[in-house]
């Protein structure tokens, strides 16, 4: 919602402040094209020579330079009319219907209203000044703001607390993972030397027992080489046919 003056003679109190108003009024002066930006608003009633706006009045639905203004300033008849800083959208300020000044604001329906509208078809409905309103409703934004703002920051202070929550876990779980790697790594020695143990012992106990082994052979091959001799030299003695040699 635009912010719409009280009156113009406070609207204006600034540009009057430290000018002197002459007797005989000045002719109407204007700016030249060169000294305008694209943004600036321009004076209705320069007609030959564009200049900038100083004011918009929201009765006339016109835009004036400083010299086309001094009608507003200095004629009485003028004194009712609504001045505000210069607006590109001056007719949007007025009512379609009435084409009254939208000064006034419907709490109830949130729309601009003019006088008329206030006592036709808003009739009954709460209204206050564009003023009154704007301040109204901006103190409820800032209430809203206020409240967006804390739950932002709550918001804020939440996604801290879990990201915290999140680093002290991913610290925890890499300590973890140190500790069971270095567990693991231990038990990984622990099997190996109990691997290399084992295996010596069994390599152990088949070197004695191929010993063993070994040496019952080697008896064994001797008896059996004797009793070879033994049943070579019977074999001998069956084949002699005198009983005194065979006795012998």
């Amino acid at each position: 919602m635009a912010t719409l003056c009280n009156n113009s003679e406070e609207n204006l109190k600034d540009f009057q402040h430290g000018a002197s108003v002459r007797e005989e009024p000045e002719e109407p002066t204007t700016q030249t094209s060169g000294t305008l930006v694209p943004h600036d608003v321009l004076c209705d009633s320069c007609m030959d020579s564009p200049s900038k706006a100083l004011k918009s009045c929201l009765t006339c639905l016109v835009s004036y330079c400083k010299a086309h203004l001094r009608p507003h300033l200095e004629n009485t008849k003028f004194q009712n009319h609504r001045l505000v800083d210069p607006l590109h959208d001056i007719d949007c300020r007025t009512c379609e219907v009435h084409r009254l000044p939208l000064d006034r604001f419907c709490l109830m329906d949130g729309c601009c209203v003019c006088l008329d509208c206030e006592s036709q078809e808003h009739k009954g409905h709460t209204i206050a000044s564009v003023g009154e309103a704007r301040i109204q409703i901006e103190t409820e934004m800032r209430k809203k703001q206020e409240e967006i703002s804390q739950s932002t920051s709550a918001a804020e202070k939440a996604i801290k607390k879990l990201q915290s929550n999140n680093d002290l876990i991913m610290s925890s779980v890499q300590e973890i993972c140190v500790l069971v790697e270095q567990q693991f790594s231990r038990m990984q020695i622990t099997v190996e030397e109990a691997r290399k143990g084992a295996m010596e012992m069994l390599e152990r106990e088949q070197r004695q027992a191929l010993r063993q082994a070994d040496g019952i052979q080697a008896h064994l091959e001797q008896r059996r080489t004797k009793l070879m001799k033994t049943l070579t030299q019977m074999n001998k003695m069956s084949k002699i046919m005198s009983d005194v040699d065979f006795l012998q």
